[in-house]
């Protein structure tokens, strides 16, 4: 068999340092095995370099949570939730006649809105909300609790509550009220925020508006943080 000429070689083998020819087939698979491990250690690199940034972008998140949000980390304050009392106006000008106490419309909107405050206040996201059903009993006896003389405090103990919500709307005409909340620290003994909102009308629909722009926009508007 003829020997295939010098330039024909050169394409088909290669001199190795020890002198040895390596086939052109073995340099194709040494090439490839060298590239494809290249191509895996720059994956892995980036792999890790993904991850770090990452881990690194998870401990940012975490960092402005616990400052935007540290009633979360810490541990929400419990509140009490009082019911509306009504200061009505109207019948203390009513000389020689005898109180006739709260109008069954008018007590319904009152619960209405006690309500509403509650379902509020839980959604604020600021305070475990204490159920009042064990002391029923205490509520009915204080009211209106914005007469008792600071009982809310000692009631709101009993429930082992730091924050008391007491609430009031002043009835000046058959139209005109004024729907106010006040937060009142029980620890202190002391109010430490208050929102008033006039009413022109007299509708559970405006009852109800009253409600929402107090803590809405009053007391938690959005993006505060205290």
């Amino acid at each position: 068999m003829s020997r295939p000429a010098a330039g024909t070689r050169a394409l088909v083998t290669n001199i190795d340092k020890a002198g040895r020819t390596k086939p052109l087939a073995n340099r194709v698979l040494i090439g490839t095995r060298n590239l494809i491990t290249q191509r895996y250690s720059n994956k892995q690199e980036r792999t890790r370099s993904r991850g770090s940034d990452l881990t690194k972008n998870r401990i940012v998140t975490l960092a402005l949570g616990l400052m935007l949000f540290p009633a979360v980390v810490q541990g929400a304050q419990k509140a009490i939730i009082f019911p509306f009392d009504l200061i009505d106006i109207t019948q203390q000008f009513e000389l020689g006649i005898m109180p006739k106490g709260i109008a069954p419309e008018d007590k319904k909107r009152l619960a209405l809105i006690t309500d509403e405050l509650t379902k509020l206040i839980k959604e604020t996201g600021r305070y475990d909300v204490v159920d009042t059903e064990p002391i029923a009993d205490d509520l009915e006896k204080a009211a209106p609790v914005f007469e008792c003389n600071g009982c809310e405090d000692d009631i709101a103990k009993k429930v082992e509550a730091d924050v008391a919500f007491i609430s009031t709307v002043r009835k000046a005409s058959d139209v005109l009220f004024t729907v106010s909340v006040y937060i009142r620290d029980v620890n202190k003994g002391e109010v430490t925020r208050q929102a008033s909102s006039e009413i022109f009308g007299n509708t559970d629909a405006m009852w109800l508006r009253s409600v929402r722009y107090l803590v809405n926009r009053r007391l938690f508007p959005k993006g505060a943080t205290q």
